[in-house]
């Protein structure tokens, strides 16, 4: 198992160096070492992590909100015999698989968008 610390103390330096010097050279990552302190890099990383994550959430509420629209109309009680503004699919024999249907038309169509984006 390789340490990235010994006793004769290497300066931060010298570890950044040694491993990032295979991919970028060596100097090139004395260069880097130069222009980009440590915590500015973590916070870097750290900062594209959470963007990552803040996508996939946005991504779930997106696919969820019209969803939760057409769950929260169907919920409502709607008295057909009261007016014929009121929703007739109600007492339609395949309203409900319809409406399912629906549903899952809407959240497989916002996925395939969002894949087609590059965005997922």
């Amino acid at each position: 198992m390789r340490t990235y610390h010994s006793a004769s103390g290497s300066s931060a330096e010298d570890l950044f160096i040694e491993l990032f010097s295979d991919t970028f050279g060596a100097e090139k990552a004395s260069y880097l070492y130069s222009q980009y302190p440590f915590s500015d890099i973590y916070q870097n990383i750290m900062s594209n992590k959470m963007n990552d994550i803040i996508r996939i959430l946005t991504i779930i509420s997106t696919i969820l909100m019209p969803l939760t629209f057409i769950a929260g109309l169907y919920g409502m009680n709607f008295n057909v015999s009261d007016s014929p503004w009121n929703m007739p699919e109600l007492h339609h024999p395949y309203g409900y698989p319809i409406t399912l249907l629906l549903m899952l038309a809407i959240a497989l169509g916002m996925i395939w968008f969002f894949k087609k984006k590059d965005w997922l």
